[in-house]
């Protein structure tokens, strides 16, 4: 298991010196899933014994069995990191894990099919990923992400339907401004191509349009309506799957350390449990604290 990394056991710094291992924590391997209150408060920290403590409760509250003694979802991040650091290297310094396809791989997973297209004439470099939305808040039963180099230079960067359009997918630019013949072009290749070129969501009816057989003696296929327009949920769909891996988390640690830290170890204010649910503070008449169960 990949723990090592996790578990950022250090050598004691300097205060305020935040060690190059702790930078990457926060920076790169966790910055899909850190809430903004938990990065503030990671940032403010002023040594490495709070930072190891907090790092500690960060993955307890991730943990989806804490009757086990493995942490599941952390186990699973840390595969993945590695995963995308061998598969998603762009450059010679680059790790993968911080690419725009090695975030999206990080927050969603192996995609449940694949299909590249590379060194065709009639478009980019680009990769289409499919997935099942797995229930997840906002997200489609079904969705697709396509990947691409922006005239077949630089790194892999996500295609919006809305803004890059279908145009930015030829590497012919002869007909850019047709969009009914760059959508025909698209479906020459593949259809699934031509659809995610207007849509992330595969349930959209944009679908249909591209199934219809195609006759490949036309150069323009006249069923497809100048009209068309990628789809606005596009937009949607990205922001619920950047956020899909905050919903849910209890970070009421944040909470308590803040409340106090001035009066009880970091160790203890880390591990607050709120019980607020239960209890409450009340005051008589003369400013008397009592707790009501």
């Amino acid at each position: 298991m990949l723990l090592g990394v996790a578990l950022v056991l250090l050598a004691p710094q300097s205060a305020d010196v935040v060690s190059e291992a702790h930078r990457v924590w926060l920076e790169e391997e966790v910055a899909v899933l850190i809430t903004e209150g938990e990065r503030e408060l990671f940032s403010e920290l002023s040594s490495d014994a709070d930072r190891a403590l907090f790092i500690e409760a960060f993955w307890d509250r991730r943990d989806p069995d804490r009757a086990t003694p493995d942490n599941e979802r952390r186990d699973e991040h840390y595969r993945r990191i590695a995963e995308a650091d061998r598969r998603f290297r762009e450059g010679s310094s680059r790790r993968g894990a911080t690419t725009e396809r090695g975030r999206y791989y990080l927050l969603l997973g192996e995609p449940n099919s694949f299909e590249p297209f590379i060194g065709r004439n009639e478009v980019v470099t680009s990769e289409l990923w499919f997935y099942r939305g797995g229930g997840l808040v906002g997200l489609s039963p079904r969705f697709n992400l396509l990947f691409f180099m922006e005239n077949n230079t630089g790194p892999y960067r996500l295609y919006s339907p809305l803004d890059d359009g279908p145009e930015a997918l030829l590497a012919v630019v002869g007909f850019a401004q047709d969009r009914a013949r760059t959508i025909d072009t698209l479906r020459g290749v593949s259809v699934d191509l031509a659809r995610a070129s207007l849509t992330i969501d595969l349930t959209d009816p944009v679908g249909d349009v591209m199934a219809r057989p195609r006759d490949p003696n036309a150069t323009a296929d006249p069923s497809i309506s100048f009209a068309l327009r990628p789809s606005t949920s596009a937009h949607v769909i990205v922001a619920a799957i950047l956020e899909s891996a905050k919903q849910g988390i209890d970070t009421d640690y944040v909470d308590g350390y803040r409340r106090h830290q001035s009066r009880v170890e970091s160790e203890y204010s880390f591990g607050y449990v709120s019980n607020r649910p239960y209890w409450t503070v009340l005051y008589d008449a003369s400013g008397a604290a009592f707790l009501h169960f």
